[in-house]
């Protein structure tokens, strides 16, 4: 072997100058990125930003839609939030709450799939529960509110006696 010679001083054999040529183009080959697996990484990187892109959308889509449905049932009780949460408030909310959610991994697409039926059941009985509520609490104010004393009672000649003054609370 003749071609094959120590290199005085060093580790690595002499090459003929056909192999060392050889050797230099892989060298220089596996110093390059292959073209091939970038544009593969690449493809892959596009495709993972398209489909964030897509998930903080649907987060954002889905947050509105509950704010579109809990502002106008929960402003029975708190008439101020359709003045608080108009048009405006509740875009900027859904479009900063939405990314949020994805960053954290929070799939609101999953909820409505897997909570379909409590959210109808949510958004169906809801109102009738504020009406229920609403009217009992009335039939038992009207219960509690002090009536005062009929004045027909008095006889004839008699000065009425003045009715006792009405208690709230």
């Amino acid at each position: 072997m003749e071609a094959v010679e120590e290199v005085q001083g060093g580790a690595e054999p002499a090459l003929p100058p056909e192999q060392a040529a050889d050797l230099r183009r892989l060298q220089l080959a596996a110093a390059q990125p292959n073209a091939e697996l970038q544009a593969l990484e690449d493809a892959e990187q596009k495709q993972a930003d398209a489909d964030l892109a897509a998930q903080v959308d649907q987060n954002s889509q889905s947050v509105r839609m509950g704010l579109d449905i809990a502002i106008p049932f929960l402003s029975k009780l708190y008439p101020s939030l359709t003045a608080i949460y108009d048009e405006k408030a509740r875009s900027a909310v859904a479009m900063t709450i939405g990314p949020v959610l994805t960053k954290y991994g929070v799939d609101l697409g999953d909820v409505g799939g897997r909570y379909r039926e409590e959210i109808a059941m949510v958004v169906v009985c809801g109102p009738i529960a504020m009406a229920t509520y609403q009217g009992i609490k009335a039939d038992v104010e009207a219960r509690t509110t002090p009536v005062p004393k009929a004045v027909a009672s008095t006889p004839a000649g008699a000065a009425p006696e003045a009715p006792e003054p009405v208690r709230l609370g």
